[in-house]
């Protein structure tokens, strides 16, 4: 590489900082009471812009019921959080379905394809993302449990399913857990990356009650299980020893582990995935490969167990 070359890259990557500078300046200016308005349209234009000419643009908005962002496409709302967040991917539609729908078929679809009239249970189903797809895809006769442990996720869940009028879903605010009792969940820094309290000094703490899977499913009569899909920050592992039943009739399922935090410092706590593989294969399920592909995928992604029953 040229001396040139290298001062050409040196000016491109200096003026991509200066861009995202300026973004967050705009954010921060627009992002409060009077300025959301223009916020919103400002970024409907930007999405507009990304579709381009031949192509439905992701709608992004400001829900004052629930005090969050949220993005709209072909009719399908996600409401996402409290701090708008919103750049290049996250406003794409990719081949003519929404962001959100994409990534749910990549990361949770690998192996499977959920049918009219199965029944899925989304457990750790945070604002709805992966509750959308799952709840338009198992049709009229199919139904979806979506369980989320932290109370205010719940409640943008709660938003998500009512305003893309998901009315196979049955919402329900709950810890999986390995015994029945109240349980703590601890806020991170965001309310998606919460997890089950530590006891840490100075984190916020909210009480939900922790029920097993198994006395769950028996309390909505389902019996036949066509996904189980998990993903609870680390709490995966004594979850599944409360679901023993439940599994016995699962035909599918992926568990999100999180052996990446506790690589990166965060706790043994979210070791998990020997763990949780061990469990499966015991219960006469086969593991299958994970597509992981560490230059395109977020490294959430990483620790993804799949398995098939026997």
């Amino acid at each position: 590489m040229t001396l040139r070359d290298m001062n050409s890259n040196m000016r491109v990557l200096d003026r991509d900082k200066l861009v995202m500078t300026l973004r967050k300046l705009l954010v921060s200016a627009l992002d409060r009471p009077g300025g959301r308005s223009a916020l919103a349209k400002i970024a409907c234009l930007y999405a507009k812009r990304l579709a381009g000419a031949h192509s439905r643009p992701v709608r992004v908005f400001y829900d004052r019921l629930s005090s969050s962002w949220g993005r709209e496409y072909d009719g399908e709302h996600v409401v996402d959080g409290a701090k708008f967040e919103y750049y290049g991917g996250h406003l794409m539609a990719r081949n003519g379905a929404a962001p959100w729908r994409e990534l749910a078929r990549k990361y949770w679809l690998q192996h499977f394809e959920v049918r009219s009239g199965d029944v899925v249970l989304d457990v750790g189903a945070e604002v709805g993302t992966d509750t959308v797809l799952f709840d338009a895809v198992v049709g009229s006769g199919g139904v979806v449990l979506a369980i989320e442990a932290h109370p205010v996720t719940f409640l943008r869940l709660k938003r998500t399913l009512q305003l893309s009028h998901c009315h196979r879903t049955v919402p329900i605010l709950a810890a999986i857990s390995a015994v029945a009792g109240p349980v703590f969940i601890e806020d991170g820094p965001d309310s998606l990356s919460s997890t089950i309290s530590m006891g840490l000094e100075g984190q916020e703490r909210h009480m939900v009650p922790g029920v097993t899977l198994d006395a769950l499913c028996e309390e909505h009569g389902i019996k036949d299980v066509a996904l189980l899909k998990m993903n609870i920050e680390g709490a995966e592992a004594p979850a599944l020893q409360g679901m023993s039943k439940c599994l016995q009739n699962t035909r599918n399922v992926v568990i999100a582990c999180h052996d990446f935090r506790a690589d990166a410092g965060e706790g043994e706590l979210y070791r998990t995935r020997d763990k949780v593989c061990a469990k499966l294969t015991s219960l006469g399920f086969e593991l299958l490969p994970n597509s992981f592909n560490p230059a395109v995928d977020h490294i959430s992604a990483r620790d993804h167990v799949f398995a098939r029953r026997r």
